[in-house]
C-alpha cells in the first residue's frame, strides 16, 4: 500500500469522507483523514498530501491545498461516467510545474481483455479517441440535428465524445437527452473534417418581464409555474433575473484543446442572430 510506503507523515482529504472508504480500508490506522476546507483552514502541515477524487474539488480550493505541502498525490476517474473528462488533465494538471502522471494499465472491475467491457465502451461511447490528434485547418460551422444519429451517426458520436471529455460525470442521461429529448439544438465546428467544437443549446426560457422577476426575486409560486429549471438557475446569475427571458441557454460549450483558440466559442455561439444567452 502506497501509503505505508511514503516517506514522512501524510494527510488525505477528499470531498467527502466516503470517497476514501476503499483507501482506508487498506491504510487502516495510518490514515489520516481532514476534509478540504477544514485542512484550509488548519496550520496542519505533512509530508505529503494525498487527494482522492481531486476533480471535484473547486480548482481554486485545490491550488491552495497543493501550495500548502511539498508533496502532492492527486487521484482521480478520468474515463467513464464515473469520470471527470479530461478538463481537470488539461487544465489542471497542466499548470504544475512538477507534475509526474501515472494511469492504470489493468482494469479494476474487469478481467483483462474481458469482452462485456469491450461491448458497454461501445454502447456507452467511452472512446476518448477524439483527444488524440488536434483538427488542423479552418473551421467550419454546421448545424447537427438529432436524426444523424440514424444517418451519419459518427459526427454525433464524436461531438458526444468531446462534450464527456470536457465535463465532470457525464451521464447516460446526457447521452440520451442528446439523442431524442425535445428542445435540444446542436452546432458543430469542423477543421478539416474532425469535430474542433461543439455546441448544445436548450430552447429554455422566454419567461415574461413579470414571471423572470417573480423567478428572480426566488417566490416559490413563480417558480413552479415557469417549469424551466435551466432559466431559473440563470436568473440567479443576471441582474433582475433579464436572463430567463431569454429564448434559450448555452448548456455545454467545449472545444478541442488546441482548437480552442480565442473566438472559437463566440463564433459557434453567435454566428446565427439568434436570442441564446
Amino acid at each position: 500500500m502506497l501509503l505505508r510506503q511514503l516517506g514522512g507523515e501524510a494527510i488525505v482529504t477528499a470531498p467527502t469522507r466516503s470517497a476514501v472508504e476503499v483507501l482506508a480500508s487498506f491504510a487502516g490506522e495510518t490514515l489520516r483523514f481532514m476534509a478540504p476546507d477544514a485542512l484550509l483552514a488548519s496550520k496542519e502541515k505533512a509530508a505529503w498530501l494525498i487527494v482522492d477524487e481531486a476533480a471535484a474539488i473547486p480548482a481554486p480550493l485545490l491550488r491552495q491545498l497543493v501550495s500548502r505541502f511539498p508533496r502532492t498525490l492527486l487521484t482521480t476517474t478520468v474515463q467513464g461516467y464515473e469520470g471527470t473528462g479530461r478538463g481537470f488533465l488539461l487544465k489542471f494538471c497542466a499548470s504544475l510545474p512538477h507534475l509526474q502522471s501515472f494511469t492504470l494499465s489493468a482494469p479494476i472491475r474487469w478481467a483483462a481483455g474481458c469482452p462485456l467491457e469491450s461491448a458497454i465502451s461501445q454502447l456507452l461511447i467511452f472512446n476518448d479517441e477524439a483527444f488524440r490528434e488536434a483538427p488542423m485547418g479552418e473551421i467550419a460551422l454546421e448545424v447537427v440535428n438529432q436524426s444523424c444519429w440514424q444517418t451519419q451517426p459518427a459526427l454525433p458520436e464524436a461531438m458526444y465524445q468531446l462534450l464527456s471529455g470536457a465535463h465532470y460525470r457525464t451521464s447516460p442521461l446526457d447521452l440520451r437527452r442528446m439523442m431524442d429529448a425535445p428542445g435540444q439544438a446542436f452546432r458543430c465546428a469542423r477543421a478539416g473534417g474532425a469535430v474542433a467544437g461543439a455546441l448544445w443549446l436548450v430552447a429554455e426560457g422566454g419567461l415574461s418581464r413579470e414571471l423572470s422577476r417573480a423567478v428572480w426575486a426566488g417566490f416559490p409560486p413563480a417558480a413552479r409555474e415557469s417549469g424551466r429549471p435551466v432559466a431559473g438557475g440563470a436568473r440567479r446569475q443576471s441582474p433582475g433575473g433579464d436572463a430567463a427571458r431569454a429564448a434559450g441557454q448555452s448548456d455545454r460549450c467545449p472545444s478541442h484543446p488546441p482548437a480552442g483558440r480565442p473566438g472559437a466559442e463566440d463564433d459557434r455561439r453567435y454566428r446565427r442572430r439568434c436570442r441564446w444567452l
